[in-house]
């Protein structure tokens, strides 16, 4: 009997040891952007054509894929047939893809996208490069560039043609502005794609949705099966103190997330009914900065590791645990297991942190409760001190209520070994 009982015990134990698994954001891949011609040459006072195409031109996606509350709000069933996330609804929307054209020294060149053609404008005799930004959501921003170099009037004029554009977007256009220092300038286009009556009505569904949503200047509240949400964004206009104050006043969850265009570069998410009401939010800064670079200092710990260093701008306790989701496929190939490290570049130390953090659909997902700089790597570094956190490294709303359970069960099992060895002895 006492053998069957600690049995079940080191059955609990060992389930406690197995992480909850915390899915993340999309992230479909890269937006692929070509041109006809990677360089031209034009007169000043002239125009240059070349062909642009972007892939995907137009996509039809649901609109919760890519919010920080989905999955995790949705409960068991939320993806449909195709692995989408259906919380913010089940009709498919069309998105079109983005176009942005820049020049490095407008003084030189200027340019303006439309319909699939990139148009080049000499000012004046120089060199400039064209960048170019195709954007689709849930993408990653894809990028190409082309080459400009104006001549004199003298030395060669007239117009010329980077080939005929075999793009589908529809027509709309802009003009780069001209700037008297030669700093980058640039227009954005929306790509409407050749199906107007398919744009109006993806404008139309997702404007209703829009009206549908409770907006706030502190962000949009949505309903979900787990409560009230408020997605805030961030920026430089943000009230961040207004926003953890009204989370914790309706005990809502509060997610802040760092856009660019309609991809997600990270979020935090806090609970509303864990926040504490006493701290002082206005000292809180929501700005993380991450690269695959890390300071020279932890090059003797890592020794040639793969790495993502995270350096917050906020240094010091929060005010309750954060779920933090941010993009690391640039570090990153593929979905794994990652390990979540305390990094202090003074001296080069990294702290082990308890449990691990996972890598889902390119983005990493972890819980802190104190900001400072953090490292992620693909493999356990040798040597490194051990910390232990007081919220688990893998981020799921399953976690607490299955810790709760196991520690039940653990007490139980306990009692009931009391009581059977001192029924033995009694014997």
């Amino acid at each position: 009997m006492m053998r069957a009982a600690a049995l079940i015990v080191a059955a609990l134990l060992c389930i406690a040891l197995f992480p909850v698994r915390a899915d993340a954001y999309f992230n479909r891949g890269t937006a692929q952007i070509s041109v006809g011609k990677s360089s031209v040459s034009i007169a000043s006072g002239s125009t240059a054509s070349v062909s642009v195409q972007v892939s995907p031109i137009k996509q039809d996606q649901l609109p919760g894929c890519g919010m920080a509350e989905c999955p995790q709000t949705c409960g068991d069933g939320c993806l449909d047939a195709n692995g989408e996330c259906t919380c913010g609804g089940t009709e498919y929307h069309t998105y079109y893809s983005s176009v942005s054209a820049a020049s490095s020294n407008s003084s030189v060149a200027t340019a303006s996208y439309s319909n699939g053609t990139l148009t080049i404008k000499a000012v004046s005799p120089g060199t400039a490069t064209i960048n170019l930004t195709g954007s689709m959501r849930q993408y990653t921003d894809g990028t190409a560039a082309v080459n400009v170099t104006v001549t004199s009037q003298s030395t060669k004029s007239g117009t010329a043609s980077g080939g005929t554009s075999s793009g589908t977007q529809s027509s709309s256009s802009g003009t780069a502005a001209n700037a008297a220092d030669g700093t980058s300038s640039g227009v954005i286009v929306e790509n409407q794609g050749n199906a107007g009556a398919d744009a109006a009505t993806a404008q139309g569904t997702e404007a209703q949705a829009d009206a549908d949503a409770e907006t706030s200047p502190e962000g949009e509240v949505i309903d979900t099966e787990k409560g009230k949400y408020r997605i805030v964004d961030i920026s430089s206009s943000t009230d961040i103190e207004a926003c953890f104050k009204d989370a914790a006043a309706e005990g809502s969850h509060l997610v802040f997330q760092q856009k660019n265009g309609d991809n997600i570069e990270y979020s935090w998410t806090f609970d509303g009914t864990k926040l504490d009401q006493d701290f002082d939010y206005s000292k809180i800064k929501l700005d993380i900065t991450g690269s695959s670079d890390y300071p020279d200092s932890f090059n003797s710990a890592l020794k040639g590791i793969n790495a993502y260093y995270m350096k917050f701008s906020y240094s010091g306790d929060l005010p309750a645990p954060a779920d933090i989701y941010i993009n690391v496929t640039q570090s990153f190939a593929s979905d794994e297991e990652l390990h979540l490290y305390q990094a202090i570049s003074t001296s080069g130390r990294l702290k082990e942190q308890d449990g691990t953090a996972q890598m889902t659909n390119g983005y990493a997902s972890f819980t802190i409760d104190h900001c400072s700089s953090y490292m992620l790597t693909d493999q356990k570094i040798a040597g490194a001190e051990k910390a232990v956190s007081s919220s688990s490294a893998t981020s799921s709303p399953l976690n607490g209520p299955l810790i709760a359970v196991i520690a039940a069960a653990m007490a139980a099992a306990a009692l009931f070994i009391f009581f059977l060895m001192r029924s033995l002895k009694r014997r």
